[in-house]
């Protein structure tokens, strides 16, 4: 009467709870199941770890307890010792990254001509990761260091030119200019520089009055010289 009563309490659970419960009692009967089990799980997410893929444009850098193994996995797919022996960076390197140099919050950098004027320069550095393993080792911030190289070669750059050539005729070879100093800046950090954009070159915005008289009036004496020698 009584096994008839536990019987009845068993037919009257839940499904999860007597999932469960039939779940333990098999495990605790059949600890070899269980083993074998666990080892399979183990198996598989060993494989299911061991193996990565580099996409197209990018490189992997594969290190083992952080000594570097392969500087340069090319796309494919490769393997490795899973569970925190190797660990791997995938880098891009066939894409063109751009980095504007002014600073969070603004739109231009102030620059000082060399005749002493103010000038709002917007630039836009292009570069590419040319060799993974300097630029993940050779330093903890790359493309800061190339930020500020662009910054200061532009700043000395400028301060040696006048406001005229700087907002006329003077942009491109500025750019190319600024390009060849900061690449030499950061060489030893795995990147190419590809250009240099100057994308606006504007005096101040209280002064843009005073510059359009300025070239207004030359423009006139450019004008007035032309007729005389014409005469």
């Amino acid at each position: 009467m009584v096994s008839n009563s536990k019987s009845d309490k068993i037919t009257k659970m839940e499904p999860s709870v007597r999932f469960i419960r039939e779940g333990v009692q098999t495990l605790t009967n059949n600890p070899r199941q269980v083993i074998g089990v666990l080892f399979a799980g183990l198996i598989i997410a060993a494989l299911a770890n061991t193996f990565y893929r580099v996409d197209i444009g990018n490189m992997g850098i594969l290190q083992r307890f952080g000594h570097l193994i392969e500087a340069e996995n090319r796309p494919g797919l490769h393997i490795r010792i899973p569970y925190g022996v190797d660990t791997v960076t995938i880098l891009p390197t066939e894409r063109n990254q751009r980095l504007p140099i002014f600073e969070q919050g603004q739109t231009n950098i102030e620059v000082i001509t060399g005749d002493a004027n103010i000038t709002l320069i917007d630039i836009i550095v292009q570069y590419q990761i040319r060799s993974p393993s300097l630029y993940l080792f050779a330093s903890e911030t790359p493309t800061l260091i190339l930020k500020h190289a662009a910054r200061a070669t532009l700043i000395k750059q400028v301060a040696n030119k006048p406001i005229d050539w700087v907002l006329g005729l003077g942009k491109t070879k500025l750019s190319t200019s600024i390009r060849d100093a900061t690449q030499r800046y950061v060489n030893d950090l795995g990147i190419i520089v590809l250009s240099v954009n100057i994308r606006s070159v504007n005096p101040p915005t209280e002064a843009i009055a005073s510059f359009r008289d300025v070239n207004d009036a030359r423009t006139e004496s450019v004008r007035y010289q032309n007729m005389a020698r014409a005469r």
